[in-house]
């Protein structure tokens, strides 16, 4: 149906009508159900986000096939503009470097950078910023990793991404990645709060 439904029953589902560019449902080769990207053109776009200006949790379990430098995961964007500028990006930094990295607020005057661990096995990302869109955490297989912005929260985006970027409205930077399992809660989930894994 090219839909992942939001089991949050607040209707914020990630789709995409066009069947060539659409992901396909998966197992891995241990048996786990997954959405897999190809790299070329599939992703799934939000397109009635959240308001995320009480901050936000991202939880995603993800495997990326292919690195590719700057290549997406997951995005969050305003209609104009890369998705960093205003927002942020989960996204595989560098090759060279083995690691991924949540990049955003690029048109603040301190822009956010946080890096973690290199994403060719199955992993997680916890990403989470606060209410007051300052401090921004990233939680993986190394531990912690964290940055500060401007302050200012980060609002509504116009949409978001799973399995590639966006850039002045168009979709970019496609990602061959497997995705396990997004988690998205519109403010940030204290620290002794518990994720559950299906």
């Amino acid at each position: 149906s090219g839909t992942w439904h939001d089991l949050s029953g607040n209707g914020n589902h990630a789709a995409q009508p066009i069947v060539s560019q659409q992901p396909s449902h998966t197992v891995d080769e241990t048996g786990r159900q997954v959405l897999r990207f190809d790299g070329v053109n599939d992703a799934l776009l939000v397109n009635t986000p959240p308001d995320l200006s009480a901050g936000l949790t991202l939880f995603v379990t993800y495997r990326v096939r292919t690195p590719v430098d700057f290549h997406g995961i997951f995005a969050a964007s305003a209609a104009s503009g890369a998705d960093h500028a205003q927002f942020f990006t989960l996204q595989y930094e560098q090759v060279a470097n083995r690691r991924v990295q949540v990049f955003g607020r690029s048109s603040q005057p301190d822009q956010v950078v946080v890096r973690g661990v290199d994403s060719t096995e199955t992993q997680y990302a916890i990403v989470t910023f606060d209410d007051d869109g300052v401090d921004v955490e990233l939680r993986d297989l190394n531990g912690i990793a964290g940055d500060s912005s401007s302050v200012a929260p980060l609002g509504t985006p116009a949409v978001m991404v799973l399995g590639a970027r966006y850039n002045q409205g168009a979709v970019f930077n496609f990602g061959a990645v497997d995705l396990y399992e997004v988690g998205l809660y519109a403010r940030p989930v204290r620290l002794g709060r518990r994720f559950h894994r299906r």
